[in-house]
C-alpha cells in the first residue's frame, strides 16, 4: 500500500506484455471490492486477474500505450489525469462499459475503453465510432469462420438461438418504434381534447359566480388543475399548505429553469381598471386590483426575507418531483383578476400602460387565459396536422 492507495498486480496471460501490470486502488474502493462477492470469491480477486470490469484490460492497455510510465489509480470519485497519474472512476467506467458491450460482431471491449477515455481526455484519446465499428466488423468477419469451426455442436446450436433471438429483438424494436409513434400521436390528441374541454369549461365558468378560494369549485382549485393555461414554462404548482408558510400565495408556480413565480387569484367579476374622474381620459387601478398588488408586494418581501428556508422546504418536499432544484430568488408575480372581453381599445391601452408601470408584477385578466389557451390548442392542432 502507498499512502492511502493499495498496490495491485494484475496477473492474466491474456494481458500479454502487460501481464503482471501494477495499478492502484483507493482505500475506499479496495475495501469495497474486498467485501463484494463474485465468481472468483470477491471482486478484489476478480480485479487481480483482470475480470472485475468489462474492458478492464483495454482501458489499461490504452493508457499504457499513451504513457508507458503512467500510474493508473481506480477510485470512486472522478476520472481525470493529474501529471503522470490517471484516475479512473471504477463505478462509472463499469456502468458505461457494460452499457456499450454488445455481441462480438457489433462492438468490442477496446471500443468501450476508448469511448470512456475520450469522454474525459479527448485531446489524448481519439474516438471515431464509425471507423472503429467498420474495422471491428471486418476483423470479426475474418475470424468468424475459424471461430465457428472450433465450436461444438451444442455451442453452434446456442449461436443459432442467439441469432434468432437477435432477429426477434430487431423486429420488436421496429414494432416498438411504431407503437411509440402511435402513442405519442394518441397522447397529443388526448391532450388536445382535454385542453379544449378545459377551455370550454372556463368560458362556462365565466358566466357563473364561483367563489375565489373556498370549496372544490373555487377559482383557485380550478386554476391549480388547469395550470397548463399559463404555458409550458411552468411545472406543477406547489401548495403553500404543504410547505408550511403562511404569508405567501396559495400556489407557487415553479418554472422549467428552476425558479418560482407567484400567482394571486381574484374573481373574474371584479373590475380591473376604471376611468379617473378627476383626470378625464386617464385610467387607474380599481380598488380590488390595488389590494391584490399590495398583497403581492407583501408576499414577495416575505419570500425574499425567508428565501433560504423556503427553498429548503420546497426541495425537501418536492425534490424528487421536479427535474432540477427549485430556487426562490426574485419571484415574478402575476395577478389574475377581472375580464377584458368587453373592453374598448382605449381601456386596453390604459391597462397595458398601467401594467408597464409595475416592477416584477403583471396583472392578467381571465380573457388573457382564454387567448393563451386558444394559442396552445392551435399550436397542438398544427402539430397534429
Amino acid at each position: 500500500m502507498t499512502g492511502n492507495l493499495h498496490k495491485v498486480s494484475i496477473n492474466n496471460k491474456a494481458y500479454g506484455e502487460l501481464n503482471g501490470v501494477v495499478v492502484f486502488l483507493t482505500d475506499e474502493l479496495y475495501k469495497r471490492l474486498e467485501k463484494s462477492p463474485s465468481r472468483q470469491g470477491t471482486l478484489l480477486n476478480a480485479f487481480r486477474i483482470g475480470r472485475a470490469i468489462q474492458g478492464q484490460k483495454h482501458i489499461i492497455t490504452l493508457i499504457k500505450a499513451s504513457r508507458k510510465s503512467s500510474k493508473i489509480v481506480f477510485n470512486l470519485q472522478k476520472t481525470e489525469r493529474v501529471g503522470n497519474q490517471y484516475f479512473i472512476n471504477y463505478d462509472e467506467f463499469r456502468r458505461r462499459s457494460r452499457a456499450r458491450f454488445f455481441p462480438l460482431y457489433r462492438q468490442t471491449a477496446l471500443d468501450a475503453a476508448r469511448f470512456y477515455l475520450n469522454s474525459y481526455l479527448p485531446e489524448e484519446f481519439e474516438y471515431n465510432a464509425d471507423q472503429l465499428k467498420e474495422s471491428e466488423i471486418r476483423r470479426v468477419n475474418k475470424q468468424l469462420p475459424r471461430v465457428l469451426s472450433e465450436l461444438s455442436a451444442e455451442e453452434k446450436n446456442k449461436v443459432t438461438i442467439i441469432e434468432e433471438a437477435t432477429k426477434t429483438v430487431r423486429k420488436l424494436r421496429r414494432r416498438t418504434k411504431v407503437l411509440k409513434e402511435a402513442l405519442v400521436d394518441l397522447q397529443r390528441q388526448s391532450s388536445l381534447s382535454f385542453y379544449q374541454q378545459s377551455l370550454d369549461e372556463l368560458r362556462l365558468r365565466l358566466s357563473k359566480n364561483y367563489p375565489e378560494v373556498k370549496g372544490t369549485y373555487s377559482w383557485q382549485k380550478w386554476i391549480y388543475r388547469n395550470h397548463w393555461l399559463f404555458g409550458v414554462q411552468y411545472l406543477t404548482p406547489i401548495e403553500k399548505a404543504k410547505i408550511g408558510f403562511e404569508n405567501i400565495p396559495d400556489f407557487l408556480f415553479p418554472t422549467v429553469d428552476g425558479f418560482i413565480d407567484i400567482l394571486e387569484i381574484k374573481k373574474p367579476t371584479f373590475e380591473t381598471v376604471r376611468e379617473d374622474p378627476s383626470h378625464p381620459g386617464s385610467y387607474v387601478w380599481c380598488s380590488e386590483t390595488n389590494k391584490a398588488i399590495g398583497q403581492v408586494v407583501n408576499y414577495i418581501q416575505n419570500m425574499e426575507l425567508n428565501q433560504l428556508q423556503l427553498t429548503k422546504r420546497i426541495n425537501e418536499k418536492y425534490g424528487e418531483e421536479y427535474p432540477i432544484p427549485i430556487q426562490s430568488i426574485k419571484p415574478r408575480a402575476f395577478i389574475l383578476i377581472g375580464n377584458s372581453a368587453e373592453w374598448k381599445r382605449k381601456r386596453k391601452e390604459a391597462f397595458r400602460t398601467l401594467n408597464y408601470s409595475l416592477h416584477g408584477i403583471e396583472v392578467l385578466t381571465y380573457d388573457d387565459l382564454i387567448r393563451w389557451g386558444e394559442s396552445i390548442i392551435l399550436m397542438l392542432s398544427k402539430k397534429e396536422d
